[in-house]
């Protein structure tokens, strides 16, 4: 069954409008991109040890789906598409995470982590997608040893997030050299065959490496062939931002604790309040920029 997805409109920490960007530089929309990539990661893995601390998410393995919330759509009739920051929606016991929370002004700081995208072109969505398959398994498993550490109902565990959320960051770099190296053995795939893509299923049926990989980027415009080797170029250019960005220190950390905590306490207003009342208070200046802070090691 298909997940219908939520269109929220701009939420804590993300952009304020949909319109098509104007940059000054062909590669501007890395940097921001990248970066905020690390910080919803950063932010999914710590909402979800704070919630268990708090004792709102059960002893269950985690878990991820695709996207369940969105801010913005994509422009029609423009080559624009939104590309997710965060790079899978966090499930617990077959449940996105953000559905355990207690109250509105929890669910919207928890879901705005996952809802945040960018606007990008098809040829860097493609590469995003590259990257988010490759770190997928990776930071889940990250991300997994946290909630391990975090007994539910007992005080948060604050010194094994500070040790093991840089580890998400590290996944996310390595994950791009992987990216670039499916985006090599796609190309050299495809000039040594041309088949079609019903020829390659009466041949090899729906496991073919060839299928896979069309459905694996079916959100794509445009394909593999098309794009040559320009998602390599721009995986080398996000990975060497993402490798740069400092890991949250333990105020960090805590400044995020403390929005969950506030999120959690908050009187719950009408769902019209629900981005502009208590929970934005709590995350002024959007919870991506308390992870981003600082280039001290945890």
């Amino acid at each position: 069954m298909s997940r219908k997805r939520e269109f929220t409109g701009a939420v804590i920490g993300g952009q304020s409008f949909a319109g098509i960007p104007y940059f000054k530089q062909k590669w501007d929309w890395i940097k921001p991109h990248a970066e905020g990539r690390v910080s919803a990661m950063n932010e999914m893995a710590i909402h979800a040890v704070c919630m268990k601390s708090m004792g709102l998410i059960p002893e269950s393995l985690p878990s991820f789906t695709g996207a369940e919330f969105q801010d913005f759509r994509a422009i029609p009739h423009s080559d624009v598409v939104r590309a997710h920051r965060a790079i899978f929606a966090l499930t617990i016991g077959g449940k996105n995470v953000a559905k355990y929370a207690s109250n509105r002004p929890l669910f919207d700081l928890v879901k705005a982590a996952q809802a945040r995208t960018d606007p990008m072109d098809a040829a860097a969505n493609y590469s995003d997608r590259l990257v988010e398959i490759e770190a997928a398994d990776p930071v889940l498993k990250v991300i997994d040893r946290l909630l391990q550490y975090q007994r539910s109902g007992k005080p948060l565990e604050v010194n094994a997030l500070v040790n093991i959320i840089p580890d998400i960051q590290k996944e996310l770099v390595s994950s791009h050299g992987r990216g670039i190296e499916k985006s090599q053995e796609i190309l050299q795939r495809r000039g040594l065959t041309e088949k079609s893509l019903r020829e390659e299923l009466l041949n090899n049926g729906p496991k073919s490496p060839i299928v896979e990989e069309r459905i694996d980027f079916a959100l794509a415009k445009g394909g593999p062939s098309q794009f040559c080797d320009l998602p390599q170029i721009i995986l080398v250019n996000s990975e060497g931002t993402t490798k740069q960005y400092g890991n949250p220190t333990r105020s960090d950390v805590e400044q995020i604790a403390d929005q969950v905590e506030q999120s959690a306490a908050a009187v719950s207003g009408g769902a019209g309040d629900a981005v502009s009342g208590g929970a934005e208070g709590a995350v002024s200046g959007g919870a991506g920029g308390a992870v981003s802070g600082g280039t001290e090691g945890a």
